[in-house]
């Protein structure tokens, strides 16, 4: 790992994969490619493209490298026989699985396809630290008896995704938890504070004079030894804690082992607003989650976050993906429903082909029970327009806001879905935003 390597500022790319490149590193020991030559095996340069598809980087010259170790390995593979060792973190922090969760997991799933050797490790000493790379506050430490019931969940649930029969299941608490002092100082001696203090999260955190854990600065070094200690070819993660899987890389190197490849991919948005998703902040969709609030969650993100998820979590080929979103930008295709496809096919996904049908016609204006007045915030405008009375009186943040939320069907009145913007309502109606925000028109002053 190079010295200074302060990646959290740099810009964000985004790669379908293309060319070979240079140092991830600005001024320190270089990252060199483990000897890629000429590579003939056009399946192995498919591959990796296919896996490299939606993935993000902090730097290009770090893309590329990894595309081009990632081609080797690949081709290494085919021609030896040996499977590689390819393995994605998941910090039980709380139960169950979500939507997030399975940008990593569906590419684990498409390596087992290949047939390498998957490993789905559950961080159980990880989740009690928390990472503070992506947290603008300091994160309570977990009782290990609540880690050990999510970590549960998690393993009744990646069969959700992953195929259990190819499958390997660790949990880092298995050779974290009885680390030796002599070996964690060893692998503290790798490291500089100004390393462990350099992702944007921490930064701010001291700027600001918010306090930072000293044990908070352990975690890289814990996700890095758990590549170390499965002898990891492949590690996928996510953009944001990129330090983390270039520790493991350090660590690997300096213990005589080849450097994992490092593969990472952007956080999903969550519900609301186009933050990480979160189960804190409850803007979660749980793999586990009943048919019908999968749909209705899906139903009510913005258009942003639409074109995400699309391309990160719904199972369509990138040519469909393509397809749709044209035919989005042309006006072929209508907001509306291409997000009800979307829901379908995340329920689908995930409870089968009837459950969604079902969860679609629920959801559909004259399918959907009537909403319960009594559960209804009173409203106070005077009766007019659904997009002047929505922004009037500050339901919505701005008449932008509230045109992406009438185009995409998240908003109801008496039931039914309105999706012009002149649609008059008067006092009494029931109107619903969303699946959880209910109001009831009541004639007086508009609020400011």
């Amino acid at each position: 790992m190079g010295r200074g390597s302060d990646l959290s500022g740099s810009r964000i790319v985004r790669i379908g994969a293309q060319n070979p490149g240079e140092s991830v590193f600005n001024g320190g020991e270089n990252e060199r490619p483990c000897g890629v030559h000429a590579v003939n095996s056009q399946q192995a340069i498919d591959e990796a493209d296919n896996i490299l598809q939606g993935a993000e980087f902090t730097q290009k010259s770090f893309a590329q490298t990894m595309r081009r170790e990632l081609i080797e390995r690949l081709a290494e593979s085919h021609r030896t026989g040996v499977p590689l060792r390819v393995f994605a973190g998941y910090d039980a922090s709380r139960p169950n699985l979500h939507l997030g969760h399975t940008i990593t997991m569906r590419k684990l799933r498409f390596f087992q396809e290949l047939g390498h050797e998957v490993i789905f490790l559950v961080g159980t000493v990880t989740a009690q630290i928390g990472d503070p790379s992506d947290r603008l506050y300091e994160r309570p430490r977990i009782p290990l008896d609540k880690v050990v019931s999510a970590a549960s969940t998690f393993v009744e649930q990646m069969s959700l995704v992953l195929d259990p029969d190819r499958t390997t299941v660790m949990y880092n608490g298995d050779w974290l938890s009885d680390l030796p002092l002599s070996d964690l100082l060893a692998v503290a001696s790798a490291f500089t504070v100004q390393q462990v203090t350099s992702p944007a999260a921490v930064r701010d955190r001291m700027k600001s004079s918010k306090p930072v854990g000293l044990h908070e600065l352990l975690y890289p070094l814990m996700q890095g030894y758990d590549a170390l200690h499965l002898r990891a070819d492949v590690q996928l993660g996510t953009v944001g804690p990129i330090f983390n899987i270039l520790a493991g890389r350090r660590l690997q190197r300096l213990y005589g082992q080849r450097p994992c490849v490092g593969v990472t991919y952007p956080t999903l948005w969550g519900t609301k607003g186009h933050r990480r998703m979160s189960k804190r902040e409850g803007t979660h969709i749980a793999l586990a989650e009943k048919p019908s609030e999968q749909f209705a969650k899906v139903m009510s993100i913005d258009d942003e976050t639409m074109r995400q998820w699309i391309t990160l979590v719904s199972s369509w080929p990138p040519e469909e993906v393509r397809a749709r979103l044209e035919g989005w930008r042309s006006g072929e295709l209508h907001p509306m429903a291409l997000k009800q496809d979307l829901a379908f096919d995340i329920v689908r996904v995930y409870h089968g082909e009837e459950a969604a049908a079902k969860a679609k016609e629920s959801f559909l204006p004259g399918h959907r029970g009537d909403p319960d007045p009594s559960m209804a915030v009173p409203l106070i405008a005077d009766p007019g327009g659904i997009l002047d009375v929505l922004h009037a009186t500050g339901t919505v943040p701005s008449r932008q806001q509230a045109r992406r939320l009438l185009l995409s069907g998240a908003v109801r009145v008496n039931g039914g879905k309105v999706f012009e913007e002149d649609h008059r309502v008067s006092s009494g109606d029931l109107i619903s935003v969303g699946p959880r925000r209910l109001y009831v028109l009541q004639p007086g002053e508009t609020r400011p």
